[in-house]
């Protein structure tokens, strides 16, 4: 007998979760918004073919290197580097700073 009423037990659980399955897809289908229409619009396919004067335009661009010294770049304008935000300042360099 207790089989039985453990097997009626399994059962109903599993009808009651599957009819809750039920009503929130349908729940969710309801609820969806629909694609507006102006996406379609805006959205094209990618064009697949590769634009190769593009790259080679950008081959044969002036390689430019960077200059990360300070002291290099401003020679000629007497300003004088500060010290980055990042790196610690100490109380001599704090009041230097100051007008």
């Amino acid at each position: 007998m207790k089989q039985k009423k453990d097997i009626l037990i399994i059962i109903s659980l599993l009808v009651i979760a599957g009819f809750m399955w039920i009503r929130y897809g349908i729940a969710g289908i309801i609820t969806s918004q629909a694609t507006p229409a102006y996406f379609n619009e805006k959205v094209s396919p990618i064009n697949p073919e590769i634009d190769t004067k593009a790259i080679d335009k950008l081959k044969t661009r002036e390689q430019i290197t960077p200059v990360l010294e300070l002291e290099d770049v401003c020679v000629e304008c007497n300003i004088t580097p500060v010290a980055s935000p990042s790196a610690p300042q100490t109380a001599s360099q704090e009041g230097a700073l100051q007008p």
